[in-house]
């Protein structure tokens, strides 16, 4: 959607109830097609990377439809954060499966999301989480791993194919030990998806048999080749 319709409030707000958890494959913004290739097929890969962002908390995004121009502002503006607080709580703090693949987003973008994936205790349902393809370091990864006790049902974490350092891996790797600790690992441990970071597997001496354990699992899930995490 072109930044100009995104000033006016009702435009504001179908954009982000659209994107609220819809896959980043399903959500196009058309505005971002350039014409440079032919609609069917340049319009889909340009369009999907759009200038998505992060979803909005109810309080957030209470701010920013201030700022949004509205025909009839005090019936309508109270009226488009009551509906999107009813949708945010009936849809996102109910979903099982979130995909924000290959949208660009940094470490910013990620602490944004953090803030939506603990909102009011945290994602009790959410399965699945794909940050694969964008741009995420080590502070983005660290808060990850911050959130993930958070979201006591995640059974897959995709992160392929980011920025991810040392540190950012040795935080993940500590959030793996703190669900390996509290649940059962038959049937319920986390499924990593790591391919394609800066790092290799760190192994600090005082965390290295936690490392040997994780990545042991990883590979049993996902048949990586072990030479990849040396």
């Amino acid at each position: 959607m072109p930044p100009t319709s995104l000033r006016q409030g009702w435009c504001f707000a179908e954009s982000c109830w659209a994107t609220l958890t819809k896959s980043s494959e399903l959500s196009l913004d058309i505005g971002q097609w350039t014409g440079r290739f032919d609609f069917a097929t340049g319009a889909i890969v340009e369009a999907t990377r759009g200038t998505r962002k992060p979803p909005l908390t109810p309080e957030t995004f209470a701010r920013h439809i201030n700022g949004r121009t509205f025909t009839n502002g005090k019936v309508d503006r109270p009226l488009v954060i009551e509906l999107y607080t009813v949708r945010f709580r009936a849809t996102f703090l109910n979903v099982r499966s979130l995909c924000f693949k290959e949208l660009g987003w940094d470490d910013k973008d990620v602490q944004e999301l953090a803030s939506v994936l603990a909102y009011d205790g945290g994602l009790k349902r959410l399965a699945e989480l794909d940050l694969s393809r964008n741009r995420i370091n080590d502070v983005g990864a660290t808060v990850l791993a911050r959130t993930l006790p958070k979201l006591p049902a995640i059974s897959m974490l995709n992160l392929n194919n980011n920025y991810i350092g040392r540190r950012g891996m040795s935080a993940i790797a500590v959030a793996m030990e703190h669900f390996h600790a509290t649940r059962p690992l038959i049937g319920q441990g986390v499924q990593m998806r790591l391919h394609g970071n800066r790092a290799d597997a760190p192994k600090p001496p005082f965390q290295a048999d936690v490392y040997k354990r994780i990545f042991a699992e990883v590979k049993q899930r996902n048949g990586m080749n072990e030479s990849r995490l040396r």
